[in-house]
């Protein structure tokens, strides 16, 4: 979860008419990608043939980099009396611009099975899922409410 930048506002605003309007605003830079896969170890003493093992290929953090995100939610609601009863519409969005930006992409190169190209600039990945996108925000949610206080 390294994110260079993170910004978040947010602000609410209650009207003399009875509506309240509410709204969140959220940043974040792109998360760091590395890329790692199976090499072969050294050779063992005795000639024994070199284990395998799970390895970053680059440095940490430094083969790429996920497109940063951003959200905007609202709130809406309005108060209304009944009698002595106070009934409140409620209404939520989240991701109002359904903005749906990777969020976790694949960065596993090779497999156990086929070790391919495992030194720079890494053209071939054998895995065939490498440098795919795997998650992604969640697209946009409506939620209603009703509020009712006596």
């Amino acid at each position: 979860n390294d994110r260079t930048h993170q910004l978040k506002l947010s602000g609410y605003r209650a009207l003399p008419f009875g509506l309240s309007v509410g709204i969140v605003f959220r940043y974040a830079s792109g998360q760091p990608l590395s890329i790692y896969g199976d090499a072969p170890q050294p050779v063992l003493q005795g000639g024994a043939p070199p284990p395998r093992a799970t390895r970053y290929l680059l440095p940490r953090g430094t083969y790429a980099e996920l497109p940063s995100t951003y959200g905007i939610d609202l709130h809406l609601q309005y108060s209304f009396h009944v009698g002595a009863v106070s009934i409140v519409p409620v209404m939520d969005v989240f991701n109002l611009t359904n903005v749906q930006r990777a969020t976790a992409r694949f960065q596993r190169y090779n497999t156990r099975d086929t070790i391919t190209n495992d030194q720079p600039p890494f053209t071939s990945p054998s895995n065939p899922f490498f440098g795919k996108d795997m998650d992604w925000q969640q697209p946009r949610l409506v939620r209603l409410g009703l509020k009712a206080a006596f």
